[in-house]
């Protein structure tokens, strides 16, 4: 089984780091994922796989955190840490089956989907 982690992307070194440390001080893990591994499907920058050549794509639209394999009690302590910290986050998401295999470009826009629907059909 995969370790817990909070997988970090679009984020500045220094933000980063503020996350990082205040998802520690909870108990949890976290990454901060080069954009250089936007390429990668999400399975493989868990697995720490290397790009074979450098990313060239399209560039996040927010940043966003990923969070996976953290059980209740690590999603809580994640999210309470995320909240406490000064440190924006454009998006959340847990892993699952269907997404482990997308890219994080691929994960976002998904998101950012979701979150249009939700927004249209609050307007209803």
């Amino acid at each position: 089984m995969t370790q817990s982690v909070v997988l970090l992307f679009g984020l500045a070194e220094e933000p980063a780091q503020v996350l990082t440390d205040a998802l520690r001080a909870s108990g949890v893990r976290a990454h901060r994922v080069p954009d250089s591994h936007l390429g990668l499907r999400i399975s493989e920058i868990l697995a720490k796989k290397a790009p074979a050549a450098p990313y060239e794509g399209e560039a996040l639209a927010e940043s966003m955190a990923v969070l996976h394999n953290l059980g209740n009690k690590g999603l809580d302590a994640a999210l309470a840490a995320m909240r406490a910290s000064s440190v924006s986050l454009g998006l959340k998401a847990i892993t699952t089956p269907v997404n482990l295999y997308w890219t994080p470009i691929a994960l976002q826009r998904s998101l950012l989907s979701e979150r249009a629907a939700i927004e249209q059909a609050r307007r209803k």
